[in-house]
């Protein structure tokens, strides 16, 4: 007798899924890419961005983008997953961005700010999920256009020069 005889059963062990009938209704392989019978698919939905999608003579330098969205996505398990899950670029450039939350706004603000005549692109991954649960089902994308000149103001500072030091 060999040694697999006494084992647990194995998930492979069984009959194919298509020939199972206590299987029905429940998990099985989906090749027409429909989902499970079991499983509901729950989507949210990106409501709105500031600066809106399509916008053009954006302010570059220090700027945040806010996106707004339909459900609460800051619930400390669900923001593990999701701070990682939105990137933006300049052209095609990813640029470096700090992530933060406040309810179901997420600001996104670029490290080095924004340059000045680029195409901006921020897009949120199809698996950034709610707190509840729900996922975007696909690929949330915002472009927008920075103005040509950058707007960062200069202070240029004098030294007054007084007269003992002539």
């Amino acid at each position: 007798m060999s040694r697999w005889h006494n084992r647990a059963p194995h998930w492979d062990d069984g009959p194919s899924w298509g020939h199972a009938p206590f299987w029905d209704g429940h998990r099985r392989h989906h090749q027409d890419g429909e989902p499970p019978l079991c499983e509901e698919v729950r989507l949210f939905s990106l409501v709105a961005s500031d600066p809106a999608h399509g916008a053009v003579d954006v302010r570059s330098g220090r700027f945040t983008v806010t996106l707004t969205f339909d459900e609460n996505v800051v619930d400390n398990g669900v923001w593990a997953h999701n701070r990682h899950k939105i990137r933006m670029w300049a052209g095609t450039f990813r640029l470096p961005i700090r992530v933060t939350h406040n309810g179901r706004r997420v600001f996104i603000t670029p490290i080095n700010g924004l340059p000045a005549n680029s195409k901006i692109t921020v897009s949120v991954a199809p698996d950034f999920m709610s707190s509840t649960g729900k996922i975007l089902g696909k690929t949330a994308i915002i472009i927008f256009h920075t103005a040509k000149f950058s707007s960062t103001i200069r202070v240029v500072r004098r030294r007054l020069v007084s007269i003992a030091e002539e």
